[in-house]
């Protein structure tokens, strides 16, 4: 996606330069989400997101009607 979006932003005018600036484009995104993805390895320290609750909470809802039961399951975060 970086490389699409980095050739469109460049406006190149030859194919040759189109393929350059996207290949170019997806290498360095690529290292740099490699950096990102690994940052836990070369910075233990380093902040992490929020993640919520640790606990999911979980319910069954069960509705009985005249045309028969709906059986739902729900995941509360």
């Amino acid at each position: 996606m970086i490389g699409s979006w980095s050739a469109f932003i460049a406006q190149e005018t030859t194919t040759r330069n189109q393929w350059r600036t996207i290949g170019t484009s997806t290498v360095l995104g690529g290292v740099i989400g490699m950096l990102l993805g690994t940052r836990s390895i070369w910075d233990p320290a380093a902040a992490r997101p929020d993640t919520g609750k640790l606990k999911v909470e979980e319910e069954w809802l069960v509705k009985h009607e005249v045309s028969g039961f709906k059986i739902a399951y729900a995941w509360k975060f």
